[in-house]
């Protein structure tokens, strides 16, 4: 009986302990995303939840978008879009990296009234083969961030 209970004991312990590190791992990764906007929102102020994912293969390409929902409790006049662009998107832009993800694209090329601002890694050749781009939606008060692998 105690063995049974000690083994139960450790397998809770570790079923704990990667939970936790799941947890650690995505607020991590939210971090990041929130700090590549430079906006001045922290993880504490928002409410993010996955919107739409599309990956796949052995190099994992595809599209990802979060909706960042902005607490009430913060003041939105405390953000900085001194950096970002004024909506819409440039068709460029929304031409060559939102074609084939139309529910995504869909969600971040409608907003009319906000910002937006696009982060472009590993360029060749005059195009980025990754892309994040963010769009914070005035109306809704919420922040997307549209990431793009390819």
């Amino acid at each position: 009986m105690k063995k049974l209970i000690t083994g139960t004991v450790i397998i809770a312990l570790i079923i704990a302990a990667c939970a936790a590190l799941i947890h650690f791992w995505n607020n991590m990764y939210y971090m990041q995303i929130l700090d590549q906007m430079d906006c001045g929102v922290s993880l504490s102020d928002v409410k993010i939840e996955l919107i739409s994912e599309d990956r796949g293969g052995m190099t994992n390409d595809g599209v990802s978008l979060y909706k960042m929902t902005i607490k009430d409790k913060f003041d939105i006049n405390e953000m900085d879009f001194s950096e970002w662009s004024e909506l819409p998107i440039s068709d460029s832009i929304v031409d060559y990296y939102m074609i084939d993800t139309q529910e995504a694209g869909r969600c971040i090329t409608s907003v009319e009234n906000g910002s937006w601002k696009i982060i472009g890694k590993n360029k060749e050749e005059g195009i980025y083969r990754n892309i994040e781009i963010y769009v914070y939606d005035e109306d809704e008060r919420c922040l997307y961030a549209y990431k793009w692998d390819s």
